[in-house]
Formats: C-alpha cells, structure tokens, sequence
C-alpha cells in the first residue's frame, strides 16, 4: 500500500484572537478517511511554527484540516477549516498553498530513495576527508623531508 507523509509547517498569517487574556492555543485535526492525526498545541500564539510529519495510508479520500483554538474551560473552537481532495495529492511531492499554507505531501517511498542518497553522500565524504587527511600527513612527511 503507498503511503503518504503530510507535513504541518506554519500559518501563513495570523489568526485573530479567540482567547479573552491572552493569544491563540492553537493546534491542527488532520482527517484522512478514517485516519486521524493531530499536531501539539502551539500556546499563546497567534502565529505558530509546528513542522511536524504524519504518515497516512494513501486513499481515494479528501483530507480534512481543522485548525482549533483549545481552551481548558469549554469547548475548542475552530479557527480555519479547510478540505485537500485526492486530485490536489497527485505525485512526487505536492505543496498545496491553502488558506493556512500548512501542507507538503510527498510519497513515503520518494524520501526512503532520498534518506538513502544522502547516507551514500555521508559515506563519500566521510571517506574523502579519510583521504584528504591521509594526503595531508603525507604532505607535511614530505615537507620534513625537505625541510631536514
């Protein structure tokens, strides 16, 4: 089954305060079918950075994000509604700019290739500062030499 990994990054502006003494406690719902998810709250901000990944079994079905103002006394109030249909989730990796600018699709299996591409770029330049500091000595040998 593909999968799906939907980023949560940041408002794009801020939202008018629903709280009466102080700013927003904000938070996303992300419903995916039957799948939920939901980031951590974000306190006293009215414009918050949460950069948070969740993992979704790929459907045929909309994605639904509610952006919430939690309050400990009553009910969380919703903020921003706002719906992703299948045709927006097309294929490598979708930036979809909403009214919250808060989503960035990308298929699971795309960023196993690129964690893989970069530990073999790890691997290289380990190995080429292994090289560099062998040349290095070797140099500064030959430089003695010279030099004694």
């Amino acid at each position: 089954m593909s999968q799906l990994l939907l980023k949560i990054g940041k408002l794009s502006s801020p939202v008018k305060d629903y709280d009466w003494l102080n700013k927003n406690d904000l938070f996303v719902l992300i419903k995916y079918g039957d799948q939920v998810r939901r980031t951590t709250t974000k306190w006293d901000d009215n414009q918050p950075k949460w950069n948070e990944s969740f993992i979704f079994d790929k459907k045929n079905d909309n994605i639904e994000l509610c952006l919430y103002d939690e309050d400990s006394w009553s009910k969380d109030e919703v903020v921003k509604h706002d719906t992703i249909t299948p045709s927006d989730i097309n294929t490598v990796c979708c930036e979809i700019e909403i009214r919250m600018e808060i989503v960035k699709c990308v298929k699971v299996e795309e960023l196993k290739q690129v964690a893989t591409t970069m530990i073999n770029l790890k691997d290289v330049n380990n190995e080429l500062k292994h090289k560099s500091k062998y040349l290095e000595d070797r140099l500064n040998k030959i430089k003695e030499i010279m030099e004694g």
